[in-house]
């Protein structure tokens, strides 16, 4: 079973982000408007390894292409995952 977990991580490109991982592995983030940082979350992210976009996107291809993408391929995933919202 998988499953899907979120931190808060600095990017390359977009600064601070929502960033959702597979076991682990990034494959999608939410970008942050400026009303939604606190220094909470920026010490959070602080403490967590810093991603760059590309990584993020060739991430979520390797996923897609192993059948294992939890927003395009139908896995089982552990009821405590958090998805991004898809609206």
């Amino acid at each position: 079973m998988f499953k899907v977990t979120t931190k808060h991580v600095i990017t390359d490109e977009e600064g601070l982000v929502k960033a959702y991982f597979l076991n682990e592995i990034p494959f999608t983030y939410d970008s942050m408007d400026e009303d939604s940082v606190t220094d909470e979350l920026i010490a959070q992210a602080c403490n967590n390894p810093t991603l760059s976009v590309s990584l993020i996107h060739q991430k979520s291809a390797y996923l897609l292409e192993e059948g294992l993408h939890p927003l395009l391929s139908g896995i089982d995933l552990d009821p405590s995952s958090i998805l991004p919202d898809t609206k």
